[in-house]
């Protein structure tokens, strides 16, 4: 016997389909949650104290470290060095960062940024 298809059969599809989406959202939405939480520490060889900033917001910052210049740059919740006058421009061609424990380092000015969270993470892995 042939059962024809009933309007009653599209409700679980239509629960399928929203529930994917929402499965596909999640993810953007964690991000932009990520970027708020998230912080560039900027520390220094010569002593100096840390500085840090946030990434939710763009901003240009110059640094002078002995001989050397370096521009780093905060977009769109990213992390990068867009001018540096040392010698190798290593720290330049690292391109940006943006999650939790990157590190971009300027070995010949004595510079690292790290990137940083004030929200605690859960488990990285489970062995055993």
């Amino acid at each position: 016997m042939k059962k024809s298809i009933t309007p009653w059969d599209a409700i679980p599809a239509a629960i399928c389909i929203l529930l994917s989406g929402l499965l596909l959202l999640c993810p953007l939405l964690s991000k932009a949650s990520a970027a708020e939480n998230s912080f560039a520490v900027i520390s220094y060889r010569d002593g100096r104290a840390s500085e840090t900033y946030s990434l939710s917001s763009d901003r240009e910052i110059p640094i002078q470290c002995g001989q050397y210049s370096m521009l780093i740059l905060i977009e769109d919740g990213k992390v990068s060095v867009a001018e540096s006058n040392c010698p190798d421009g290593i720290c330049i061609k690292t391109g940006k960062i943006s999650k939790i424990g990157e590190t971009l380092v300027c070995a010949p000015a004595g510079v690292s940024v790290k990137i940083v969270s004030t929200v605690k993470e859960g488990i990285d892995a489970f062995i055993g």
